[in-house]
């Protein structure tokens, strides 16, 4: 592990870790690995909750309420147990919010994950925009992209402009009203070329507009490594950080 760090050039990683996952929950109910503290770190991340009947059933059978306060406390456990950096989602492109239908996705976010969010302190990082499920015989390889409502993500920093939000979209056309909307919230931070955007074409055009209207408040890439060494090839695949495209411009 330490090898591909130095070979990436990486200080730290964070992990998205899902307690509701029964094969990852035990390995941080037993004692954990400190290896390596300086090399890993966690982020809470909750898709299971927003599939509501079924994120109850495993709360419930580790001693909590099937309800928005035995799902609350449920969250704030597993904060105090992985000391997450942020909470993550990933959401699909036609997720709505506000969504006054009880215990859907929208009002699950509403009700049980912003209120955490605001008493922890923890930030939320959201990607938005994928089609799950577009060529089902591919299973896992088989989702797509979708055009995502970047409305969604004005109304919840408008309404919760004390909760800082992380956010990465899957589809190019909603990268520009992302980047405006990034302009006028200063909660709103964009991260990242995600999935189908992390070619480098699309790397460097995304960088480039994102230099143009947010200077450097944003973060030009994130790893999104599924293997650990995919560390390795994943920096200089984008080569595109905003030191390196300016020192580009200014050489041309």
């Amino acid at each position: 592990m330490k090898n591909v760090f130095a070979l990436a050039g990486v200080r730290y990683a964070v992990m998205t870790n899902i307690p509701f996952d029964g094969d990852e929950r035990p390995h941080w109910l037993t004692s954990r690995s400190h290896d390596a503290p300086e090399l890993l770190r966690s982020a809470l991340r909750i898709d299971p909750l927003f599939a509501w009947d079924s994120a109850c059933a495993i709360m419930q059978s580790e001693g909590y309420s099937a309800d928005v306060a035995g799902a609350q406390a449920y969250l704030e456990h597993w904060a105090q147990v992985m000391d997450p950096e942020y909470l993550m989602a990933s959401f699909n492109f036609a997720f709505k919010f506000p969504d006054e239908a009880p215990f859907s996705a929208g009002w699950v976010l509403q009700h049980v994950v912003m209120p955490v969010a605001r008493k922890l302190s923890l930030p939320f990082a959201i990607k938005c925009g994928t089609r799950r499920g577009a060529n089902p015989r591919l299973r896992q390889a088989g989702d797509g992209v979708g055009v995502f409502d970047v409305g969604v993500l004005n109304r919840l920093c408008s309404m919760f402009p004390d909760v800082k939000f992380l956010a990465t979209i899957l589809s190019m056309d909603n990268q520009h009203e992302l980047t405006v909307t990034a302009r006028k919230f200063a909660n709103l931070h964009i991260y990242g070329c995600w999935w189908f955007c992390n070619n480098p074409s699309l790397i460097h055009s995304l960088t480039a507009m994102r230099l143009e209207m947010l200077g450097s408040a944003f973060t030009s890439q994130h790893s999104d490594s599924r293997v650990l060494e995919h560390l390795v090839y994943k920096w200089s695949h984008s080569a595109c950080s905003p030191f390196q495209f300016l020192n580009s411009s200014f050489d041309a």
